[in-house]
């Protein structure tokens, strides 16, 4: 019998090692109602069979970690998936994995009836080190940090509450880089504004007015309206399939090249969530609360924003309407890539069919302009498409 098999089977119902009983446990040690808690939160929230499970526990090295931290040999569990896709306790590599912490190990042994009382469990989706990042300084070490500023001077307080809003609005930008979506960062606590705004609204534009905060407020909107500039004047061009990609430096700052119709379909469904988001950002109780100081102080960047912010609202029904007419062309091209090329001929009609109705009905993409960009991408997938499914040897 394995030291783990041992260990299983002297259990908290009081099974002696090396009884016959015991021997029979060890055949059953996973399926007892504490580790069968654990088996069905992992294969729940890690979305795996059953059976993964009952593979893991089969390896005597594996079922050892587990089995001691039931008897309380160490705190953690960490279950995460193999490269190889098995179920493992504690890799150094965490991808996905699901946590079981016991809160103390010196409280005796672990039973069904103390489980829920005795371990913290969790999952923790880990989609990116960013993100991970995130989540952590979110939801653990802001929290741990606002709660010990009470017990710290003044000055040093007003100091880490300024560091916690930089590093927050670092991660939130790079986050939504990585998601590519636009993120309109604050520099002035949220806290900070509401307390301006208080006295804004009756009259007292004197801390509005104060140089540190003024300063501030005109750096964050000239920066949003930057951004809304930069992201209304996007575009797309198309660029022949299997040409050399021009190099960041050369390639035109407003320009998104595509090649392929859905490509192009996804350039306006892009562009219509990332409208959308900085919409609903600049429509947020703080973003309206820092707009309407920026007004009542009269200050110059305040029509330049407005200005911006229309043209935002306008970009972005434009977005709507034209990523909606393009849907069924997505799947008319869409249904003839899952064919033959030889066998396709049927499609090409109602392709045709489908790019007279965005003509005839996209009334913000009906110009020439756009069109050629569809046009061309389409011509560029029948090309590719004939390639691969045409000995061209044989046509000329």
């Amino acid at each position: 019998m394995s030291d783990a098999a041992a260990m299983a089977s002297s259990d908290e119902e009081g099974v002696p090692a090396g009884s016959t009983s015991g021997r029979q446990r060890v055949q059953r040690d996973y399926s007892d109602a504490r580790l069968e808690r654990v088996a069905a939160y992992t294969t729940t929230t890690m979305r795996l069979k059953p059976d993964k499970w009952t593979k893991m526990m089969a390896c005597d090295d594996l079922r050892r970690i587990v089995v001691e931290w039931q008897h309380g040999h160490s705190r953690v569990l960490v279950m995460t998936l193999s490269p190889g896709g098995d179920l493992c306790p504690w890799l150094r590599s965490i991808r996905h994995c699901a946590y079981f912490v016991r809160c103390n190990t010196s409280d005796g042994p672990l039973t069904a009836s103390n489980f829920a009382e005795s371990v913290l469990y969790g999952d923790f989706p880990v989609h990116s080190k960013i993100e991970t990042m995130s989540l952590l300084f979110d939801d653990v070490l802001q929290p741990l940090l606002e709660q010990a500023q009470s017990q710290w001077p003044a000055i040093v307080r007003k100091d880490m509450q300024a560091r916690i809003k930089e590093v927050r609005n670092t991660l939130t930008e790079i986050k939504g880089k990585t998601n590519n979506r636009t993120i309109l960062s604050l520099l002035v606590s949220p806290t900070i504004v509401e307390e301006v705004f208080a006295h804004v609204s009756q009259g007292h534009l004197r801390p509005a007015l104060d140089p540190k905060f003024r300063n501030l407020l005109e750096e964050m909107f000239i920066n949003w309206t930057t951004q809304m500039h930069d992201i209304v004047l996007e575009h797309s061009e198309c660029q022949p399939l299997g040409s050399a990609n021009q190099s960041p430096g050369h390639q035109p700052k407003y320009i998104t090249l595509v090649s392929l119709p859905a490509q192009e379909i996804g350039f306006w469904t892009n562009r219509k969530l990332n409208l959308q988001n900085i919409y609903e950002q600049l429509r947020e109780s703080t973003h309206k609360t820092l707009a309407q100081i920026l007004e009542r102080i009269e200050s110059v960047y305040y029509e330049p924003y407005a200005t911006a912010f229309r043209k935002l609202v306008a970009a972005w029904l434009e977005a709507q309407d034209v990523s909606l007419w393009l849907q069924p062309l997505l799947r008319q091209t869409a249904a003839f890539n899952s064919v033959q090329f030889s066998n396709g001929h049927d499609l090409v009609a109602p392709l045709v069919h489908i790019v007279h109705l965005v003509w005839s009905n996209a009334r913000y993409y009906r110009s020439t302009q756009r069109m050629s960009v569809q046009l061309r991408c389409i011509c560029d997938m029948l090309v590719h498409r004939a390639a691969e499914g045409l000995e061209l040897q044989l046509l000329y």
